[in-house]
């Protein structure tokens, strides 16, 4: 398992944090996340299942957020 703490800009209250809850929890490999405001997301996953690019990725294609 691995554990990545992510910046993410766009979050401005508890429905933003929710979206990018949802985003995570339908991730396949993604074991564990905490999303708070203002901008930060620490995910714990398996990286033989999801690479860390992978997450960001799926959170940026929202268009909303931007993971860094």
């Amino acid at each position: 398992m691995m554990n990545a703490e992510l910046k993410i800009e766009g979050l401005s209250c508890g429905h933003c944090v929710k979206a990018v809850e949802n985003i995570l929890g339908d991730l396949k490999g993604v074991k564990q996340y905490l999303v708070s405001l203002p901008d930060k997301a620490t995910i714990e996953f398996d990286e033989n299942t999801i690479k860390i690019e992978q997450i960001k990725q799926s959170i940026n294609d929202s268009e909303i957020y931007k993971a860094l």
